[in-house]
């Protein structure tokens, strides 16, 4: 700091340096001051660098382990949901190897184990419906398929595990099924084995014929129809004529309107199975220039074939002509093309088994009688389209062909075509998805029951305790976590807010500070003044 020279007044060192010591002062006063309104001991970046730099990094921290701790406290509110569930399912068993226990006895007749039966169904389904309602969010928590990653932790690594792979509902734990149980192929017994086994849900298209006039509307099989609990009969209803020709069937009785028949196809230009309608578009012409134009759609509604201008034959070919496709080529069927029984707007309904394949029809069986199983097309209940035939087509090898149904059911015919008999059925028994089937209707049948319940009860408590084992786990990291978190932000306190006490000891000696400055500041300013004395 300069020293003062009074005898030279030009500049007043003096008061400069006061100045300074001012300005200073009030910096620092400043300083405390904005400290003390906000909390803080650093307010920018220039207070503080590197402690600024740590402080931010521990202030990400502390919220990240602020938000693990509400994932832990979520995971267990899963977890204990998915408890919940258990323990109703394990309540249910035991209640169900009571009952099992009841009617292994001998003491009990046919009527008393079938009520028991009955039951343990019940008991079975509402199992099922546990299993099936028991979800955190969108995921079933008991069927098996909870592979979880809890994150807790404020690190990206710091993540728990939750894998509970055993599925609760009583198909996989021995308590009950919905699976197909085969039942014995019936027919000639030189003709082809026909016979019904599980196998993988796909979409497979089945056709229907309204049981009055004719074609229905027609969607996938899977929209039409879900199979109820029952012994169903798939049979054999046609096929084609021989393995290189196919089988053509008028499902239009009605007395003049045109016959078509069967006739003969080019290779590769066969129709495809299925149900088909012939629209007669145009008729021009008369005798021997006799010409017409077709639509013919199958039963989707899709146009199959636009054909413009077929020529009539001559009079000596009997009024019969091969119908063809787009591209001029047979496609297996005749029509009476006699000038007189063609009209324009005329619609013929026909079926058409192509050639190397055989009609499957469906039959529910109920007690002695067999009907038709019912298929909704129009989505009202109760109204007369309601009774309709479900079957579809199926490719004949030289050996085994099969067809998959769509709803867990394969069907095979294990011979060449030639030897297929039309006629032949296979019965089997159905359980429909989400219903059960229990057997206790001997005692020997109740004793291998019991033991499916124990055995499930075993599985419904290794997965209590993979939960409970789980929950603990969650409780020690929930204290460890709080732990760190109130630290964390205990070293983001030190670094980052201000000691109160300190900054208003601060405060008030620079408030001092600043009035003695003021004052030197005036006293230096006057002190000059002196130098007035020496030119009296």
């Amino acid at each position: 700091m300069a020293q003062a020279d009074f005898t030279r007044i030009s500049t007043n060192i003096a008061a400069l340096n006061n100045l300074n010591s001012l300005r200073s002062i009030n910096t620092k006063l400043g300083t405390a001051q904005l400290r003390l309104a906000t909390g803080k001991r650093i307010n920018q970046a220039a207070d503080d660098p590197a402690g600024l730099t740590i402080a931010m990094k521990l202030s990400a921290r502390n919220e990240g382990l602020k938000a693990a701790l509400g994932n832990i406290g979520d995971a267990k509110n899963m977890l204990s949901v998915a408890e919940g569930g258990l323990q109703q399912i394990n309540d249910l068993l035991i209640e169900m190897k009571a009952k099992a226990t009841q009617a292994a006895s001998d003491t009990l007749g046919a009527d008393e184990r079938a009520a028991i039966q009955q039951q343990l169904e019940s008991l079975a389904k509402q199992i099922n419906d546990i299993v099936d309602e028991t979800r955190w969010n969108d995921s079933k928590l008991l069927d098996g398929s909870v592979n979880k990653t809890l994150q807790t932790g404020a690190s990206s690594e710091d993540t728990t595990q939750w894998l509970l792979r055993t599925n609760s509902a009583t198909a996989t734990t021995g308590v009950g099924h919905n699976a197909v149980e085969l039942g014995v192929a019936s027919g000639s017994a030189t003709g082809a084995t026909l016979s019904i086994a599980s196998g993988t849900t796909v979409g497979s298209s089945f056709y229907t014929v309204s049981s009055e006039t004719g074609v229905t509307a027609t969607t996938k099989f899977d929209d039409l129809i879900e199979f109820d609990s029952g012994t169903y009969k798939f049979r054999i209803a046609d096929k084609a004529t021989s393995a290189s020709l196919g089988k053509f069937n008028a499902l239009n009785t009605i007395s003049g309107l045109p016959t078509i028949t069967q006739g003969t196809s080019d290779a590769g230009y066969e129709l495809a199975s299925g149900i088909y309608k012939l629209k007669i578009d145009d008729v021009s012409g008369s005798g021997d220039d006799h010409k017409f134009s077709y639509t013919i759609t199958d039963s989707l509604g899709n146009v199959v074939v636009n054909y413009h201008n077929l020529a009539a034959p001559a009079s000596d070919d009997n009024d019969e002509v091969d119908l063809l496709d787009n591209d001029g080529k047979k496609i297996g069927i005749k029509i009476d093309v006699a000038a007189a029984g063609l009209t324009e707007g005329e619609e013929l309904n026909f079926e058409y088994v192509a050639s190397g394949q055989v009609k499957m029809e469906l039959y529910q069986i109920s007690g002695s009688s067999e009907q038709l199983v019912d298929v909704d097309t129009d989505g009202v209940d109760n109204t007369t389209d309601n009774t309709t035939a479900s079957y579809f087509y199926m490719d004949v090898g030289a050996s085994v062909a099969s067809y998959d149904t769509g709803r867990g059911l394969k069907v095979f015919l294990d011979a060449g075509f030639d030897n297929i008999v039309v006629g032949q059925t296979s019965t089997f028994t159905y359980t429909q998805a989400g219903d059960v089937s229990v057997d206790v209707s001997t005692a020997a049948a109740a004793r291998a029951y019991m033991s499916a319940v124990d055995d499930a009860i075993t599985k419904v408590t290794s997965s209590l305790n993979n939960i409970g084992s789980l929950t603990a786990r969650l409780n020690s990291k929930e204290i460890t976590v709080g732990v760190d978190q109130v630290n964390t932000e205990a070293s983001y306190n030190r670094i980052m807010n201000a000691d109160m006490a300190y900054e208003q000891v601060e405060a008030a000696k620079y408030m001092i500070l600043q009035q003695t400055a003021v004052a030197m500041l005036a006293q230096a300013n006057a002190a000059p003044q002196g130098i007035l004395s020496l030119f009296r």
